[in-house]
């Protein structure tokens, strides 16, 4: 009885497959990306973004409950409260000035809230006396042009991810042209190849200074294309992405990322040909023994001769006509 249940409910299975696949063919003839639908090929919905946007709302909406009832005070006289009348709290237009004047022992903490709709936006936190200045950015999605970093989750297809690891890859690549060109013109054929690229990957502090070029480079075409670049890593406790403004914590994550990158572009690397005339006729790829000599059922055949070939399916073996 149990295998038939199987059985049964395995036809079915392939049943909603056969079914899924062409309501799926005729959604993509109207250009409707259906692979993002969230639904299995089964029917199942899929929950996990509406679970993880779900949890991002209830800590939104926990943090504004919570300003709403707690008072900061100052001094004794004025309470900042959830903020839409005083701008502390949660704000979501980023299209003008934030200035919170702190003087006295209160705390001023903002979070705020990142729409995705735009990026122009001005902050000032001014504190005196022992106040506490503490901002806090939600961002639930990120830009295109952003570098997310997640654990245990690869994001390397992420675009900004990509452009991000193809212009350490570029770079690694032009570095190590570069060794081993002045390591030939200075040593000639003495050169070892080898050791400069092992020379190029296990110095510490060339890893550090090659991060700290590539955040420079990443920061000027931010400025050349007028389009911000975010360093954002995930908040497992919030469901939401945050921006990392420490230098410190910037330079560690792509230091650590530049080194796997050289690591692997050098384990890669084929050095070009360093041949002092480039329009030299590259020689010929000797064979190997064992395809030097074709074998006696491999000769060709004799100029005198013939070959027909049957039209049957059946018969492929050729005869020689006389």
């Amino acid at each position: 009885v149990n295998n038939n249940k199987n059985n049964n409910n395995n036809k079915n299975d392939n049943k909603n497959d056969h079914q899924s696949c062409p309501l799926r063919r005729g959604l993509q003839s109207y250009g409707i990306p259906a692979e993002q639908i969230p639904i299995t090929d089964a029917g199942v919905p899929k929950v996990t973004y509406f679970r993880q946007w779900m949890k991002l709302r209830a800590t939104i909406e926990n943090d504004e409950y919570n300003n709403n009832n707690n008072c900061y005070a100052n001094n004794g006289d004025n309470c900042y409260g959830s903020g839409n009348n005083n701008g502390y709290g949660n704000g979501t237009n980023f299209n003008g000035n934030f200035n919170y004047n702190g003087n006295g022992n209160g705390n001023f903490n903002y979070i705020g809230n990142d729409t995705g709709m735009s990026n122009d936006y001005d902050c000032n936190y001014n504190g005196n006396g022992n106040g506490n200045n503490v901002q806090n950015f939600r961002i639930e999605s990120p830009y295109l042009n952003d570098i997310i970093f997640r654990k245990r989750i690869n994001t390397s297809s992420y675009p900004g991810n990509a452009a991000f690891c193809g212009l350490i890859e570029s770079k690694a690549r032009r570095e190590l042209r570069v060794q081993i060109e002045l390591e030939h013109k200075h040593f000639g054929a003495n050169a070892n190849t080898a050791s400069i690229i092992a020379n190029s990957t296990c110095n510490r502090k060339g890893t550090k200074l090659f991060a700290s070029e590539i955040i420079q480079e990443l920061r000027s075409n931010a400025n050349h294309d007028r389009c911000r670049r975010r360093f954002l890593v995930w908040n497992e406790d919030g469901g939401y992405w945050t921006e990392l403004t420490n230098e410190v914590q910037i330079a560690k994550r792509v230091e650590y990322v530049a080194g796997a990158i050289r690591n692997a572009v050098a384990r890669n690397f084929r050095p070009p040909s360093l041949s002092s005339s480039p329009s030299a006729t590259p020689t010929p790829t000797a064979l190997p023994p064992t395809l030097a000599v074709l074998p006696p059922t491999l000769a060709p055949l004799p100029p005198t001769s013939t070959v027909r070939v049957h039209a049957h399916a059946s018969s492929l073996r050729k005869r020689p006509q006389v």
